[in-house]
């Protein structure tokens, strides 16, 4: 009963429009049904996105840092033992600003995939964008040494959530009382 209390207030304060806010470490955005209650205020925050980003697992050295959750955008950021402090910072927005960037084929079903290289000299920077139905989910890579190899390891941390999932854990919580 307390999980159901908990995800009815997420839920509130998400359709009240609780603007900004950070989530604490332990909810962290995770890609299994434990992350529920974060992954519905993920998808709430963009209603149109189909696809809703999210933790797959940590690859060694990586771990969750912080979130940021409003009207319109999402923000989460992972640190990284070799490539530095927030070293990817992943966003869920409506749309894609892909002003430079290079289209190339998509590992992520039903999206396009683009991808741009603003540095290798010094400091690894890159931004690799997935447009979709209703949205867009766009890592910022920004690494402390030359790592591009490391970007390997952000696509195995990071995955994506279909909207439709998110919904029915949500319902599957809720005992059928909530849905996105």
């Amino acid at each position: 009963m307390r999980g159901v209390r908990c995800l009815v207030l997420v839920t509130a304060l998400v359709v009240a429009g609780a603007g900004c806010g950070a989530v604490e470490g332990e909810a962290a955005p995770t890609c299994v049904p434990k992350g529920a209650d974060t992954l519905a205020l993920v998808a709430q925050s963009v209603p149109t996105a189909t696809e809703v980003p999210c933790i797959s697992s940590y690859p060694a050295g990586w771990h969750f840092a912080s979130m940021s959750v409003r009207n319109g955008q999402t923000r989460f950021t992972l640190d990284s033992d070799r490539a530095g402090i927030s070293a990817v910072k992943v966003f869920l927005e409506p749309r894609c600003d892909v002003v430079g960037a290079t289209e190339i084929p998509s590992d992520e079903p039903g999206t396009q995939r683009y991808e741009r290289i603003i540095s290798v000299v010094d400091r690894f920077k890159a931004v690799r964008s997935y447009a979709f139905d209703g949205g867009c989910i766009t890592y910022r890579c920004d690494f402390a040494r030359q790592g591009r190899a490391l970007v390997n390891e952000v696509s195995v941390a990071i995955g994506f959530i279909d909207r439709d999932a998110v919904d029915a854990l949500v319902r599957q919580r809720s005992g059928g009382a909530l849905h996105l």
